[in-house]
């Protein structure tokens, strides 16, 4: 086998964990056509095989070090199916919490904001206050409409089936710049050079000016939603104002003999 160290093998369950954390990835899923009886236990081959349809890159030294590492012996144990991808799969899964990991790291169903981090800087290409005006302008048709812009995007960004016309890792939030402006819900509000504005604003890499490259939407929405107004319409009250009775009653006025008198008459 591979000569290793347990330190080689936790730097490779990292740099695993580094590529799913931000993209949602769960490693197990790419294992379900290699392991129909769900034993739990693969080949080696497929396992490297199921981490590169993953996305991961990985060099065939940090495959076999791992086939090693998860490799296991016994009389349940059918060869070659001798690679316990589950144990690695829960390895690679407690950067989501599920197995005692970092509470602060659980999965949530937007991109983090360490991958909106990395890989956007922040809008650049048009003055400030103009890229405010159309952020409010796109944040107040998303508030009078109840659109969420992210759904907008849902189909090429994190479809169950894959598709083609996804260039970019599944729950990455950023899409091509032509499946931005084609799917952007305000079309008629905006004109063409705006949505052309926009997209420059959050582009994450290509040439200045082209279709190629990245628009990350997840940015634009992101922002859109600091730009609302979130705060919840005052509750309604119906407090009680008393008109003021000025109205003077007899009785205030008589001498209390007066008023025994006529109680016993």
């Amino acid at each position: 086998g591979t000569a290793y160290g347990e330190d080689m093998v936790g730097d490779i369950i990292q740099q695993i964990q580094v590529h799913v954390f931000p993209r949602r990835v769960r490693l197990k899923e790419f294992f379900r056509d290699v392991d129909p009886l769900r034993s739990g236990r693969c080949t080696a081959p497929q396992l490297a095989r199921a981490i590169d349809m993953a996305g991961v890159s990985l060099t065939d030294k940090q495959t076999d070090i791992l086939a090693t590492h998860f490799s296991e012996s016994g009389v349940r144990v059918q060869r070659p199916q001798v690679v316990n991808y589950a144990k690695l799969c829960n390895a690679v899964d407690e950067v989501f919490g599920a197995s005692g990991g970092n509470p602060s790291m659980m999965m949530t169903s937007s991109p983090s904001s360490t991958l909106l981090r990395d890989s956007f800087q922040g809008p650049s290409g048009l003055p400030e206050d103009e890229l405010m005006g159309l952020l409010h302008k796109v944040a107040v048709l998303c508030k009078t409409r109840g659109i969420v812009l992210k759904y907008c995007y849902t189909d090429h960004d994190r479809a169950a089936i894959p598709s083609p016309s996804r260039m970019n890792p599944n729950s990455g939030g950023k899409v091509t710049k032509n499946q931005f402006i084609r799917n952007f819900p305000f079309q008629k509000e905006f004109s063409e050079k705006e949505m052309d504005a926009l997209a420059e604003c959050y582009r994450v890499r290509g040439p200045e000016g082209t279709a190629a490259g990245d628009v990350h939407f997840m940015a634009l929405h992101n922002d859109v939603m600091e730009a609302m107004h979130t705060q919840a319409p005052p509750f309604p009250r119906s407090d009680l104002f008393q008109r003021p009775d000025n109205t003077e009653w007899s009785h205030n006025t008589l001498h209390p003999l007066s008023k025994i008198q006529s109680k016993v008459i």
